[in-house]
This record gives C-alpha cells, structure tokens and sequence, in this order.
C-alpha cells in the first residue's frame, strides 16, 4: 500500500539507494502503477544489476554502477 497523496495520473520517479537484483524497485513499480502513476525513472545511489534491469521501461539513473 502507498502512503502519501494520490498519484494516479501523476509521472512518478522511484528512487532507492542501491539496486542489485531489482525485485525491491519492480514491486514499487508495480505499486505505482497500480495506483495510477506514470513511472517515468528510477533513481539510486549505487547500480550493481550490471544492466539486467534494462526492461523496466523508464531509464536507470546512478551516482555508480558497481560489478558484482
């Protein structure tokens, strides 16, 4: 469940500190969208998916991308 003020229609940017695998940001995609928001990025401090996350449909943006 999302808290805050409603979203639907509204463009949505999810941001988390670090992604690896991407299953937290796809539920919070998820979510977004089902409540109507427009994802258009996700934002981190540290990208280690090695850009396996390439199909989320909005661009990945990060202060570093790190090899795992």
């Amino acid at each position: 469940e999302l808290c805050g003020p409603d979203i639907k229609g509204k463009k949505v940017l999810i941001v988390d500190d670090v992604i690896c695998s991407g299953k937290s940001i796809k539920r919070a995609a998820d979510k977004v969208t089902q409540a109507g928001g427009l994802i258009i990025g996700y934002v981190c401090i540290v990208d280690r998916s090695g850009g396996k996350l390439a199909n989320l449909g909005a661009p990945i943006l990060s202060v570093l991308q790190e090899k795992i």
